[in-house]
């Protein structure tokens, strides 16, 4: 633990997100609480279990085939749009009007390309 404090399980605390996601995270207090580094520490056992299998997936072989293409599938046009149309951030806000400026920028690339 952190600069050798010692943590001790506290309690199981469940948060809901805004969307409606719901979280369990174990908490751990420090023993000392006026020499440790943290006031506490939060263990979500389901969120590491999901990372730790992808970082299996991104380890295997065939991942790190997928990875490396994607460099040139998908990095590149980012790349075009940021040097060709000098693209640089996106001035819309809410999920929908994201989704429709990244299509209409994307379409004014794919256009320039013909």
């Amino acid at each position: 633990m952190p600069e050798g404090s010692i943590y001790y399980y506290h309690h199981t605390r469940h948060a809901k997100t805004r969307s409606g996601y719901k979280s369990t995270m174990n908490v751990y207090r420090p023993k000392e609480p006026d020499k440790a580094p943290q006031k506490a520490i939060y263990h979500n056992s389901y969120y590491e279990s999901l990372k730790q299998n992808e970082r299996a997936k991104l380890l295997s072989d065939e991942g790190k085939a997928l990875y490396s293409q994607r460099k040139i599938d998908v990095e590149s046009v980012f790349g075009q749009v940021k040097a060709n149309l000098s693209f640089t951030r996106l001035h819309l806000l809410g999920k929908d009007k994201l989704k429709t400026g990244v299509e209409l920028l994307f379409m004014a690339n794919n256009l320039g390309s013909l």
